[in-house]
């Protein structure tokens, strides 16, 4: 789910990869970002009921993940159209790669994240699809700014770019063992809206390929 902690001038090219593994669910997920300032990514994730942790996975090293990934696919790619009290401590934050994360296990619990990257739990309880939800904040920093006069003029004059940025990865104890997710409900501007643009790319690795999904032409482990 594609959700912002605030207005973003654009998201595109998102690729999920999405591994079942017992009890767990592997996601990894990237996309291209254009934004000014620091923000953070919210996904809000099926966790077991009483998970207050995740397995955070730096992917720094592993830039090319997803081509990698589109090497195994010969045709056309398939595209895509909690638990501890409010009012707690601050929750954790980690340095994964390029990126500070935190795990949130309950919407009440955004209060207790740095107001700069939450979303109001009234929010949330506007979309009940995501009711019993944790949800993986990814604090996005801002790029530096150029060094010398002359760029910073450039760069004022230019339109904004879509920051790439490496995968962001993570596992997770998953509430139905049985299904794997895909976090593609989308809040890009602070409210939730009936219908959403998607440029997305879905990958799955259950075990057996879902009916309709189009196989890889070589397997990765």
């Amino acid at each position: 789910m594609c959700c912002f902690s605030r207005a973003i001038e654009r998201v595109e090219e998102t690729r999920i990869y999405a591994r079942g593994e017992g009890a767990r669910q592997l996601v990894v997920y990237e996309m291209k970002l254009t934004a000014e300032g620091e923000l953070a990514m919210v996904l809000p994730i099926p966790v077991a009921p009483g998970t207050t942790q995740i397995e955070l996975v730096d992917l720094s090293g592993s830039p090319y993940f997803f081509p990698a990934l589109e090497v195994a696919f010969l045709t056309e790619l398939v595209l895509s159209k909690q638990a501890q009290s409010r009012g707690g401590p601050m929750l954790a934050v980690q340095n994964v790669g390029a990126f500070e994360a935190s795990f949130v296990p309950t919407a009440a619990d955004f209060d207790r994240l740095d107001p700069r990257f939450a979303l109001p739990s009234s929010l949330w309880a506007r979309i009940p699809e995501v009711q019993g939800f944790g949800f993986v904040v990814f604090k996005l920093r801002e790029p530096p700014a150029p060094a010398s006069f002359f760029d910073r003029m450039l760069a004022r004059r230019a339109p904004a770019a879509p920051r790439a940025v490496h995968p962001m990865a993570f596992w997770f104890p998953r509430a139905d063992p049985a299904r794997l997710f895909f976090p593609t409900l989308h809040v890009h501007d602070g409210d939730v809206h009936a219908e959403a643009d998607f440029d997305h790319v879905l990958y799955a690795q259950p075990g057996e390929a879902p009916e309709g999904w189009e196989r890889s032409a070589s397997a990765f482990d």
